[in-house]
């Protein structure tokens, strides 16, 4: 079972925010984050499983931690951008827009 199923547990952890998909064939899917590592990626095993054309099995994490948040590519091929910009561990804000394999997503912290 992976996080997306939105059914472990989510009582008893607190919610830190949303992962909105902008484009692709989930364009409109929200995914809650909670505090530690969500890993997204083509995977059954990934927390938030995102089976769209070029996200690679354990694509990208998002991390909560000690008052900040983390965006970190996992070594895709496809890479992980912002604003154009090819990342690899980019401390990030709320509303942060980002691209990996071409799907856009936005971050939304509470």
């Amino acid at each position: 079972m992976n996080i997306n199923d939105q059914t472990v547990f989510e009582d008893e952890k607190e919610l830190k925010g949303w992962l909105v998909v902008l484009s692709g064939e989930w364009q409109g899917r929200d995914y809650r984050l909670f505090p530690g590592k969500t890993i997204l990626g083509s995977s059954h095993y990934a927390h938030i499983y995102l089976p769209e054309t070029g996200i690679e099995p354990f694509h990208f994490s998002i991390r909560f931690e000690n008052e900040e948040v983390w965006l970190t590519d996992l070594d895709s091929d496809a890479g992980l951008f912002i604003d154009e910009k090819k990342i690899h561990r980019e401390k990030i804000v709320d509303e942060t827009l980002f691209k990996a394999a071409g799907v856009e997503f936005l971050i939304k912290f509470l």
